[in-house]
């Protein structure tokens, strides 16, 4: 059901589909979601003066990702098995060129997670079954080959992996998920006057009491020519660690080594500063045990 702006319901027609979900609209007043009949699943696409458009039904499970203002969507379509991996393939369509798979380049497992109205693409291709690590950020302009976003990183710190890409806008600034948390990537060369962190190395998510690590982050400026301070914090209450810092050309890393006296979790904070007052913070929550 749509409904116009004054409140008016307006069916949209979905007859013999046993579920049936609207997704988004966008500027032309068009409607994308997604169906069920059987045991399977589609796309639909309307609009109340064009009707409605079926894409599907597939075999499976179908994830509608993102819908542009020209009428294009981005879903994904379950494609088979590698072993207990449950693999998708995603694909676009438009009502002039249909549906079109989008390639991956030899990955096992894909899908495309937004889209923007320049037909540019984001989300992820998986190389290795049951390694969500071999995920990599991708990058597709309509049905080209796609673009590994990790292969694109202009002065990255080092072991940064951009895991799956989640947003594009129109300006092409890509948000992603990384072994470093959320990052946002803008195209060019000027990046951010703050420097950039890495990911935290050294601690999983648990160690025991009384336990010490030895905790790093790496970090890269866009200015070659910066020099850097850094601060350091665990919130245990224990002795504080005092961090050290080397650096060469606007590159450099951070270490520091702590004890965990106290059982329960802990966040250690990394902070890195320029010059010019410009900080950026890495945090991880570790959770210490005590057997005891």
């Amino acid at each position: 059901m749509a409904w116009t702006a004054a409140g008016v319901p307006i069916p949209i027609g979905l007859t013999g589909a046993g579920n049936s979900q609207g997704r988004y609209v966008n500027a032309r007043d068009q409607v994308a979601g997604t169906f069920a009949v059987a045991g399977t699943m589609g796309v639909f696409v309307w609009h109340r003066h064009g009707g409605l458009v079926r894409i599907g039904p597939f075999p499976g499970l179908v994830r509608l990702m993102g819908q542009n203002d020209h009428g294009q969507i981005a879903a994904d379509r379950q494609a088979g098995l590698e072993g207990l991996l449950v693999t998708f393939a995603p694909f676009t369509w438009t009502a002039q060129r249909g549906l079109r798979l989008l390639p991956l380049a030899g990955g096992v497992h894909g899908r495309v997670d937004a889209l923007n109205n320049k037909a540019e693409m984001v989300g992820f291709i998986q190389r290795t079954p049951l390694r969500n690590d071999s995920r990599r950020a991708t990058y597709w302009n309509e049905i080209s080959q796609p673009v590994d976003l990790n292969t694109r990183l202009y002065r990255a710190p080092a072991g940064l992996v951009l895991y799956s890409a989640i947003a594009i806008n129109d300006a092409g600034a890509i948000l992603a998920n990384s072994n470093a948390g959320l990052v946002l990537l803008r195209p060019g060369k000027k990046g951010t006057a703050a420097p950039v962190l890495g990911a935290l190395t050294g601690a999983a998510g648990s160690t025991g009491f009384n336990s010490t690590l030895d905790l790093a982050v790496t970090f890269a400026d866009s200015d070659a020519a910066e020099s850097h301070a850094a601060s350091a914090s665990v919130d245990d209450g224990c002795p504080q660690p005092s961090p050290s810092l080397r650096e060469l050309r606007g590159r450099g890393d951070v270490s520091l080594r702590h004890t965990f006296c106290r059982a329960g979790p802990a966040t250690v904070v990394i902070k890195v500063r320029d010059r010019a007052g410009n900080l950026t913070e890495t945090r991880r929550t570790i959770t210490v045990s005590d057997p005891s």
